[in-house]
């Protein structure tokens, strides 16, 4: 499937979950919702393959404390992975391999609720890593 394909297919995931979308800098940008948690996410289309990136909205202000965190989480990960842009602010990295139309939307889906259920499963470490470093620089 070719970007534009896959970037249809993401959209009306989208929509029907209630998640405006638009495109900005070269990704499908987009907020997700779970329960009482917030955050942005983004999509890459490539051909053949969507990457999906979940962004927690707080900032680590230790480096080297969060990429170890992220170093830790992704050691029990099976798919997707953890890392830390140079905006401090931790994400994770899923994708859906799109190389046909079959089965599309299932592989979308399936990329796409893995991403929400690790960044909700993993808030509360990652928050707490976030809340203790910034006791840190205030003692």
């Amino acid at each position: 499937m070719d970007e534009s394909d896959i970037g249809k297919e993401i959209r009306v995931l989208l929509e029907e979950i209630g998640a405006d979308s638009r495109f900005e800098g070269g990704l499908l940008r987009f907020r997700l919702k779970k329960d009482a948690l917030e955050w942005d996410a983004s999509a890459r289309l490539l051909r053949g393959h969507a990457i999906f990136y979940g962004r927690y909205p707080f900032t680590a202000l230790d480096r080297d404390a969060a990429l170890l965190l992220c170093s830790k989480v992704n050691a029990r990960l099976v798919r997707g992975a953890f890392f830390l842009p140079a905006d401090a602010h931790p994400v994770f990295r899923t994708w859906a391999d799109m190389d046909d139309s079959f089965g599309a939307r299932k592989r979308l889906l399936a990329a796409l609720e893995y991403n929400a259920e690790i960044i909700s499963y993993f808030w509360t470490d990652m928050s707490t890593c976030g809340n203790i470093i910034r006791k840190q620089d205030f003692t």
